[in-house]
């Protein structure tokens, strides 16, 4: 893992000398994704100030909630975006083939091939308005900070499984964009908002079936202090989120490489 780790480091670092060679066009791309999800985060205020408050959410809880979401999203989109969610494009045109034959194990290889820095926009708006949430919340405890990078470390597992997973459906059907754009795109988005305003059927999926919001809805409950160990299953939950995010990944990583067995090139 180090080695890697450190060969992930040269090439990321590679990657954004080359695209510094553009510098405007390397600034657009990341103040494109800071200008969507500021505006985002916009309207997000204007919901909390026109209603008062979400399932008794104010504003600011509602940014730790999304931001926990965006975070976690961007930096497992880094690694894993382009290089599995895009997985049936490669298959398609062959060019799995040429990992086959190098010593590097296939998913490193496709994680190495490409750095989208366009992704720091959005950690960047993320980060400033958490921030702004954690100081007005008075969130600054050294017990609230330890178990918030716990649980964001746990989404980005969660994100980066997410991805990993439904970019290896490609190897059984050969397409699956469509498949995760309704799943993990537009499901995920449900939980930018409390679960608790869906109907219990919703909330039981996003939990269990689809479980999204074990990326941020109940880590921020345990960060907010609206789950107690009193409150029995939701905090219990919250606690192993993170942990159940790691396993996630071991399983999107082991599904990935079975996968890959079935692998029969389809370029020409």
């Amino acid at each position: 893992m180090k080695k890697f780790l450190r060969i992930y480091w040269a090439y990321a670092t590679a990657f954004i000398k080359a695209r510094l060679e553009y510098r405007s066009t390397c600034i657009t791309g990341m103040f494109a994704n800071f200008y969507c999800y500021f505006i985002t985060y916009l309207l997000l205020a204007v919901l909390a100030w026109k209603f008062g408050d979400i399932a008794g959410w104010d504003f600011s809880e509602l940014s730790i909630l999304y931001g926990l979401n965006l975070v976690s999203y961007a930096v497992a989109g880094m690694m894993f975006w382009n290089s599995t969610l895009d997985l049936e494009d490669t298959i398609v045109r062959g060019r799995l083939d040429r990992h086959l034959t190098r010593p590097m194990g296939v998913l490193q290889q496709l994680v190495l091939q490409t750095f989208d820095y366009t992704f720091v926009g959005q950690i960047a708006v993320a980060g400033l308005f958490l921030v702004r949430a954690y100081i007005r919340l008075s969130l600054c405890s050294l017990e609230t900070i330890l178990y918030s990078v716990y649980a964001l470390v746990g989404s980005i597992f969660f994100q980066s499984a997410a991805m990993i997973f439904f970019g290896s459906i490609a190897f059984w059907t050969v397409r699956a964009g469509s498949l995760s754009g309704v799943l993990y795109y537009d499901i995920r988005e449900l939980t930018n908002y409390p679960i608790s305003i869906y109907p219990k059927v919703i909330s039981a999926i996003l939990t269990f079936v689809l479980p999204w919001a074990l990326i941020n809805y109940y880590p921020s409950l345990i960060i907010l202090g609206k789950a107690t160990p009193a409150d029995g299953a939701k905090y219990w939950i919250g606690v192993m989120a993170p942990m159940i995010g790691c396993l996630a990944f071991v399983g999107a990583y082991m599904f990935f490489y079975r996968g890959l067995k079935r692998y029969e090139s389809t370029g020409t």
